[in-house]
């Protein structure tokens, strides 16, 4: 394990400190969460070893047998293929979920076919047959009932239209929400972690007050609000109980979070935290006679010890361990909590610093009993289980394979990139210092004395090593190969020599590139499950219960897109390019019989709007004149008339291939 790794190894036993039995409890679960992970098994190794691996391999720190092998041949070069793929499925994952802005969310809301009609609604319709009957409109009840059908219909269209503009009002709400918490910010904290690991967690929303810039009347002016926020957290600030096939289900999980004296003091104005506790444990930081320690459960990779003299400037965080989990209505009475049986359990959230509680939430509402962290894997694997598979994980026998092979190849370069010397010293030794023995310079003339057995036997003798360079360079390749279908990221990804192979055309590059991106919509799908489902479902029913805007509230629901949804960009270019394919390929059969202009016009227009040409550049193709000049351009001396198949196009795009 590298030095430069501590992550949870000592705990501080914090039970003695603990004021409160829940504290206590809590901190029991959390001791018995990250010894399941010394103990659960991913492909063979434990969980926590797995995770120490992968953060190795993309930081570039070799492992133990690697390093005793660089020592022994001298050769200490890195080539890290974890980082080479883990940041071309990031990129692209990047690129496909966030490049949109905060506009394109991974969600959509629609009103129910066939809404239900309120209450309110079925008053009116009672009122208003009520009114016709009192004056008689009915004269039998045929009419009534047809009456009454007829304002059912009524009321459906209406109910209709108010679901509708609930929806929209829904997603503008929802839009504002993701785009003021720093949703996309927090995405993309999340992609850097989620090829790499077995899993990555993102978290939120969470309630959060501070200190924001808003519209005053004629101004804007700062102000303190309340709103929700979102975060990716480390794998390393992570843990699990036993019984969690998910973050949803199982006893409890917990979040390791930093925060800082200011979002202390701004948490304790907020509903679930606990004043008088916050009070308390900034205090005991301030006192310089306490042991008081800002990394109370222990040091993450990459983390120095902070230092208490730049906590009193606010700049050093302190940790807060986060409990989601279930806990018994006896454990929680003694908070003052109304309305809990001491035989039933509920989801709560409970927040802890140096073994006190400074935060109680409980859910006892189901539709808002969602826990607000969620995990993915990049390949999902063992079915009902948090860890799956990581891009470093796949990689890990073929990199350290692929730095054996490229060691030694050095090794060998510079082994035969000099013959060795031999040399008799009783015929030289006379002629030559002992400062210049093992220095042979290339047309220099050496004396010496002839030879005594008359051999003829030269002074100097060279050997030369064979150069194993290209057995070793086709080693390299193999393994990289391997890389390539082991991850199911191919080279055509990070780019490939344009002229070799299939990536000789046009169409030969779009293949591979629609092939290339099956695993990434795998891993999206995957990010949409575990993620984006869970967290859409938990904003939505939060807003349609305590949102203030009766506007949003309707007969609607949210649906959750699937990587088709969230890669739509992509999806549609590659929609693109097939059909600039199938037009190249049958315009020169179908000649003049099939006008294809208009389909290779809207593909054109389809794949260049993908590739970022804005759309008023984009509304310019369709203002062509009858003879193929744009409007203010010389006109050629004999243009020619335009070809209605598009193929004269086809093979500019294609280079003829088509």
């Amino acid at each position: 394990m590298s030095d430069a790794i501590n992550w949870m190894l000592e705990i501080e036993d914090v039970k003695e400190k603990s004021h409160d039995p829940l504290a206590e409890a809590v901190m029991d679960r959390f001791n018995g969460a990250v010894s399941w992970q010394s103990t659960e098994l991913v492909n063979g190794k434990p969980l926590r070893t797995v995770l120490e691996n992968c953060w190795n391999q993309q930081n570039g720190i070799m492992s133990c047998d690697t390093k005793e092998r660089a020592e022994a041949l001298g050769v200490d070069a890195y080539i890290n293929l974890t980082a080479l793929k883990a940041d071309i499925a990031n990129s692209y994952l990047n690129d496909a979920m966030t490049s949109s802005g905060d506009a394109s969310l991974p969600w959509t809301v629609i009103p129910t076919p066939r809404p239900d009609i309120s209450p309110v609604a079925q008053d009116e319709i009672f009122n208003e047959i009520k009114a016709q009957l009192q004056s008689g409109s009915f004269e039998d009840a045929s009419q009534l009932i047809e009456a009454i059908r007829q304002q059912k219909r009524e009321m459906h269209f209406k109910e209709t239209e108010k679901a509708k503009k609930s929806a929209d009002a829904m997603m503008m709400l929802l839009a504002d929400q993701c785009a003021e918490g720093g949703f996309n910010r927090a995405l993309t904290d999340f992609l850097q972690w989620f090829p790499i690991y077995p899993f990555a967690v993102f978290a939120g929303p969470y309630i959060t007050r501070a200190p924001r810039l808003v519209w005053g009347k004629n101004k804007p002016r700062i102000d303190t609000e309340v709103f929700p926020t979102f975060r990716a957290i480390s794998p390393f600030d992570f843990a699990y109980s036993p019984d969690s096939p998910d973050t949803q289900r199982g006893t409890c999980i917990f979040t390791r979070t930093r925060w800082t004296r200011r979002e202390l003091l701004n948490a304790s104005k907020l509903d679930g935290y606990i004043s008088a506790n916050i009070k308390d444990i900034l205090k005991q930081a301030d006192d310089p006679n306490t042991d008081f320690n800002l990394s109370w459960l222990s040091r993450a990779p990459d983390e120095g010890q902070r230092n208490m003299a730049l906590w009193a400037s606010n700049v050093s965080p302190i940790e807060v361990l986060t409990h989601y989990g279930l806990m018994s209505g006896r454990e929680l009475q003694k908070y003052d909590i109304q309305g809990l049986d001491a035989g039933d359990f509920y989801n709560c959230q409970l927040s802890l610093v140096q073994g006190r509680v400074i935060e109680v939430r409980v859910f006892s509402d189901p539709k808002i009993q969602t826990r607000p962290v969620y995990t993915a894997s990049f390949y999902r694997t063992g079915g009902d289980r948090i860890a799956g598979d990581g891009i470093a994980q796949r990689l890990r026998d073929i990199e350290r394979a692929y730095m054996a092979s490229l060691m030694y190849l050095m090794r060998n370069a510079a082994n035969a990139s000099a013959p060795i010397c031999e040399a008799d010293y009783r015929r030289i030794a006379a002629y030559i210092g002992k400062g210049e023995l093992g220095q042979v310079v290339p047309g220099s003339l050496y004396l010496s004395d002839s030879d005594m057995g008359n051999n003829n036997m030269p002074a100097f003798r060279f050997t030369h090593i064979p150069s194993n360079i290209p057995a070793y360079a086709q080693l390299m390749e193999m393994f990289m190969q391997l890389a390539d279908r082991v991850t199911n990221i191919p080279a055509a990804l990070h780019g490939e020599a344009v002229g070799s192979g299939a990536m000789r055309t046009f169409r030969g590059m779009s293949m591979l590139q629609g092939n290339a991106t099956k695993a990434l919509h795998a891993a999206a799908d995957n990010i949409a499950y575990g993620v984006f489902k869970p967290l859409g479902e938990l904003l939505y029913n939060t807003n349609m219960l305590f949102a203030k805007d009766m506007e949003v509230k309707g007969d609607s629901h949210i649906i959750t897109k699937g990587a088709e949804g969230l890669l739509k960009k992509e999806m549609e270019k590659q929609s693109a390019m097939e059909i600039l394919q199938t037009v190249g390929a049958a315009a020169g059969a179908l000649g003049q019989a099939v006008n294809l202009a208009p389909v290779l016009s809207w593909s054109l227009k389809t794949l260049l709007g993908t590739m970022g040409v804005p759309d008023n550049v984009l509304g310019q193709m369709e203002q062509m004149s009858p003879m193929g000049v744009m409007p203010g351009a010389g006109a050629a001396p004999n243009p020619a008339p335009p070809s209605p198949t598009g193929a004269g196009v086809m093979e500019d795009i294609t280079g003829g291939e088509a």
